[in-house]
């Protein structure tokens, strides 16, 4: 709950999770970003970006916030979260036919 409420406050803006979110920075899991890094070094990278990629352009985490290290341990525990629950992997549990899926637009009508 706490790393969802401080990535909405403080990544939302910039960086998307599955095509929702901020646009200027971009999609926060393609091609593996968080994957490549283990918790310690995508903490550090929320942190301090340039500490771990020199070349990053990514705001680091306020300095002067109460909680710091809490909210960036939280964060990463919610990006490790979204990673295992990515909503576009998830498997539909019934398949319907066109003849069901006919029916049940006409309940809705």
């Amino acid at each position: 709950y706490w790393g969802y409420k401080n990535y909405l406050k403080q990544c939302f803006m910039c960086h998307q999770a599955y095509g929702i979110g901020g646009k200027s920075a971009g999609e926060i899991f393609s091609n593996g970003k968080t994957k490549k890094y283990d918790d310690k070094t995508l903490a550090l990278y929320i942190g301090n970006p340039t500490s771990v990629k020199k070349d990053s352009i990514m705001a680091e985490f306020p300095l002067n916030i109460d909680l710091r290290i809490k909210r960036i341990k939280d964060i990463v525990a919610y990006l490790r979260y979204l990673e295992k629950n990515n909503p576009h992997n998830i498997k539909k549990k019934r398949k319907y036919n066109a003849q069901e899926i006919d029916e049940l637009l006409e309940e809705l009508n």
